[in-house]
């Protein structure tokens, strides 16, 4: 089998020749990512592409506001951090926000958030939306470059993502548990805009994509009870999800965390994925017990956490994979897949070994 027909034959329910094997964010054959710029890598890229199944991580392009009023500015300190001040002029005065890139890191610090308090959500939601349109013929180009190589990885928000993304993550959950009516008010102002989002992106007619959607676990415990999972994400990413089905795509729940509670919650979103399904003590369930319950009906992908792969030695990244593969590979429907990636430039020795480790272990165990 080559990897997209591995990959879209667990999405589909069937059992391929082996249990396909992704590194998540590292894309081998994405050029513009950075760790195929990076010398460091280039070893490991190497073996991703000869032995990994790619799901391409892409955007779709997003949604822009042609009315929001926003000045940017930037700068650059002694320690070469990279500044961005967002200011956003609404009808109700101003909202600010500073991001900070540091050198050497592949991510995004956020210093300062848009929304501080109440009075500035009533700030962000004066704004007048007025969508424009993005060309996203680009993801069928992209899918076209992939091949047979793997899947291409379409990633978006539910409403709860950017919802909770406006606040510090003290200020969103203060506001989610003691204001729902007007956090839910939010959440719907947000779907009708993701909604216009997805609509223009499925537009393109691109299939046999994965969607991966992103915000569910801003709902699960400890931050939020099993009842407000309910009432701000299922409604909600079950819409998202049978609109990616209809158009011939595979939706996938993107939720970090303890899900053990709130587990029938995400099957009834109808999602044909889950990742990334992490192991205790980060979540709360193993593997095998999340495969019982909806193994049947959901595609698992994960369970081996980033914090092992960069920190572990190879002969127990072996024994993780062996586990990982005991736990779920019966059946079909399940993915190989870290938890997460390397951001740090150079990358270690000790990682670079151990994702090859994890890479041969993969082939070794996951056989059918």
């Amino acid at each position: 089998m080559t990897s997209r027909e591995r990959l879209l034959t667990v999405l589909k329910g069937e059992i391929p020749d082996r249990v396909p094997v992704s590194c998540y964010e590292l894309n081998a054959h994405n050029p513009n990512h950075f760790e195929n710029r990076e010398p460091s890598y280039r070893r490991l890229m190497a073996a991703i592409a000869e032995l990994g199944d790619e799901m391409l991580m892409t955007g779709t392009g997003g949604l822009p506001n042609t009315a929001a009023d926003i000045e940017t500015q930037t700068w650059t300190d002694e320690a070469g951090r990279r500044f961005t001040r967002r200011i956003w002029h609404t009808p109700k005065g101003d909202l600010t926000s500073l991001d900070r890139v540091d050198p050497n890191l592949h991510t995004t610090w956020h210093i300062e958030h848009l929304c501080k308090n109440l009075d500035d959500l009533e700030r962000f939601l004066s704004v007048p939306f007025e969508p424009g349109t993005v060309d996203r013929s680009f993801l069928l180009e992209q899918q076209k470059q992939l091949g047979d190589k793997g899947v291409l990885l379409i990633s978006i928000a539910d409403p709860l993502c950017p919802a909770a993304e406006l606040f510090s993550m003290q200020a969103y959950t203060v506001i989610a548990f003691s204001e729902p009516q007007r956090f839910q008010y939010l959440l719907d102002v947000l779907f009708e805009r993701i909604k216009i989002e997805l609509q223009q992106t499925l537009a393109t007619g691109i299939k046999d994509c994965i969607f991966r959607v992103v915000g569910a676990e801003y709902a699960t415990p400890p931050y939020m009870p099993p009842a407000l999972f309910d009432r701000y994400v299922v409604p909600y990413d079950k819409c998202i999800n049978r609109q990616i089905t209809a158009s011939g795509n595979y939706p996938r729940m993107h939720c970090h965390g303890k899900i053990g509670k709130v587990l029938d919650s995400i099957a009834a979103t109808e999602p044909a994925g889950l990742d990334p399904c992490e192991p205790p003590n980060q979540g709360d369930i193993e593997l095998d017990e999340v495969k019982r319950r909806i193994g049947d009906r959901v595609c698992l992908m994960g369970n081996v956490e980033l914090r092992d792969l960069e920190g572990c030695c190879p002969e127990e990244i072996r024994r993780i994979v062996r586990r990982c593969m005991e736990q779920a590979k019966a059946g079909g429907r399940y993915v190989l897949m870290p938890t997460a990636a390397p951001i740090n430039v150079p990358l270690s020795k000790i990682t670079e070994g151990n994702y090859l480790s994890y890479l041969d272990a993969a082939h070794a165990y996951g056989s059918y």
